[in-house]
């Protein structure tokens, strides 16, 4: 079977028939389960904890995560700060067109190619100057 149950049995609980894939559902359950028994008046918060090493590096008010920026140049030959904020995600198309994410992003970037920080500064200004004639059109 492909459903789960979580029974309890004399106080331990247990998980039964589970799939990997829906594991964080799952613990969510099982703890809201425990907590129960235990007479803890809490929900699990596994919905709302982000995952061992997706922390958001980048800005709170993005979901975008320097994790997506390590793989944009480890895996996808993402070399430019541009194309990871124009190409790569949405945050282009935010609000402030990934402003608040640039420069973070850049020293994860920095780090993943070993750019020195004269080219981490010339990034950080094409990323500028492409903002900029994007926003041509409102003068």
């Amino acid at each position: 079977s492909r459903q789960h149950r979580i029974v309890d049995t004399n106080g331990v609980v247990s998980v039964l028939d589970s799939k990997l894939t829906a594991y964080r559902g799952i613990a969510e359950e099982a703890t809201d389960r425990v907590c129960t028994l235990l007479g803890v008046d809490q929900k699990s918060r596994t919905a709302d904890v982000p995952l061992p090493g997706a922390q958001r590096g980048l800005t709170p008010s993005q979901p975008d995560l320097a994790a997506q920026v390590r793989f944009a140049v480890r895996e996808e030959q993402c070399a430019r700060l541009v194309d990871f904020i124009f190409r790569r995600t949405a945050l282009g198309f935010t609000q402030d067109q990934g402003a608040a994410a640039a420069e973070p992003a850049a020293r994860v970037m920095a780090t993943e190619a070993g750019w020195t920080p004269q080219r981490t500064a010339a990034e950080l200004a094409l990323y500028r100057q492409v903002v900029a004639q994007t926003q041509a059109f409102r003068r």
